[in-house]
């Protein structure tokens, strides 16, 4: 929500407003200013968030917070000032954007950014509809964005509205799947079998209710990471880590193995126990360390000379990389390249690649110490003069005449020993 939060004074004359308690109503302006939010009122909010903020007890969380959950709306059209995940703990503000709207396609592009931050959750159906409501062309751009995400994680065109009954939902898609056929008598017992097992499922996943009649996904974690809690018999609670996770963090971090990057986060906790997260704090722990790993250009692993030929390099970056003598985050020194690139501040390829050519004749290089192909573009390393020149410059010069005259009183001092 950046620096500052607008509320407007006539909150206090609001009758959904009024008839909070006033625990529900000091939480309400909490979730409005607190330090979690975004311009969308879309965000990650973890009961152990609030509790640490307010100094509150767990017990006292609950209680104001299923108030705003459940008050019934002043235009009598809904109900709830907040909608909740809390298998990801994302929360929408549900009226956040009507009194904050976005003004300008640059913060449509930040918004964007925020979303792409957030864990996948149904709050994304419900927040999709919001827009829509809001009829605002701006706002496509953030439309298009929810319909792909949505899209790609239901393996098909989404059809199921916040409106929608869960029985409707699932008699779609039961019917979409399966292609059950109601007419005969296998047909519908095999719909009611799978009607019994979704009526099961906790209904706070819209996702869950859709990938309910395909084969339950493997509930085994892949690898767990310690936490600074302790069980009763005196060892770490660890958290553990399922295919979704990573199958979602590869999404949003590309250039990162997440795989690896999880088994060193694991190492780093088990070596440094007074350090390790709490529950609420893990996932924020696990995200910051991939977004670290992939603003320096990933965790893959690079061969010496890799094949660059299935890349989205240019053919001159490809060449430069060939020529350079340490091949280390390409990535990195191609985000670097495109924008030099189109600054115009990169130099022709002939240029570069003389003064690579120059510059591995240098004492330095020769030593080994090359710095990595992105920082040498970033820091405009093809001005560097690479062989020094036998000339003595003028700073040399004043050194070497200091020295000289050190060395002639050194020796007037051994000639002449009373003189000293």
């Amino acid at each position: 929500m950046g620096e500052y939060s607008k509320i407007q004074k006539r909150i206090w004359n609001s009758p959904t407003f009024n008839q909070l308690s006033d625990e529900a109503k000091y939480l309400w302006l909490y979730i409005l200013t607190c330090p979690h939010g975004n311009l969308l009122g879309l965000f990650v909010l973890k009961p152990g968030y609030v509790c640490e903020d307010l100094k509150w007890l767990p017990e006292q969380f609950h209680k104001p917070f299923k108030e705003l959950l459940n008050i019934p709306l002043s235009n009598g059209s809904d109900k709830g000032l907040v909608s909740y995940d809390q298998t990801t703990g994302v929360l929408l503000i549900k009226n956040y954007l009507e009194h904050n709207p976005l003004a300008n396609p640059n913060q449509v592009k930040a918004a964007i950014k925020k979303l792409e931050e957030l864990p996948f959750s149904k709050i994304f159906q419900e927040f999709k509809q919001l827009l829509k409501r809001l009829n605002k062309p701006l706002y496509k751009p953030l439309l298009e964005w929810l319909d792909e995400r949505l899209g790609k994680w239901y393996g098909k065109p989404v059809t199921v509205t916040i409106t929608e009954s869960i029985s409707e939902s699932i008699n779609k898609d039961l019917n979409i799947n399966n292609n059950i056929d109601n007419n005969t008598k296998n047909s519908s017992e095999l719909k009611k079998s799978e009607q019994k097992k979704c009526s099961e499922l906790e209904t706070s996943s819209i996702s869950e209710l859709v990938n309910c009649s395909c084969p339950e996904k493997d509930k085994q974690p892949l690898l767990t990471i310690p936490l600074i809690h302790k069980k009763k018999d005196g060892s770490s609670e660890e958290y553990p880590i399922y295919q979704t996770d990573i199958d979602e963090w590869s999404e949003a971090y590309p250039a990162v193995d997440v795989l690896q990057a999880l088994h060193s986060i694991r190492q780093w906790n088990l070596a440094n126990p007074k350090k390790r997260k709490t529950r609420t704090g893990i996932r924020r722990h696990i995200v910051t360390w991939l977004a670290r790993v992939q603003d320096k250009g990933g965790n893959k692993s690079v061969s010496s000379k890799p094949s660059l030929t299935t890349t989205q390099f240019s053919e001159e970056f490809k060449t430069f990389l060939s020529h350079y003598p340490r091949v280390a985050a390409p990535l990195a020194a191609w985000n670097v390249w495109q924008k030099l690139e189109s600054s115009g501040i990169l130099p022709p390829l002939d240029q570069l690649l003389q003064a690579i050519e120059q510059q591995q004749q240098s004492e330095q290089w020769r030593q080994g110490f090359i710095p990595e192909p992105a920082k040498w573009l970033k820091e405009g390393r093809w001005e560097d003069k690479g062989v020094v020149k036998e000339e003595i410059a003028p700073e040399d010069e004043f050194v070497r005449i200091m020295q000289a005259r050190r060395a002639a009183q050194k020796n007037a001092a051994q000639n002449n020993p009373e003189r000293a």
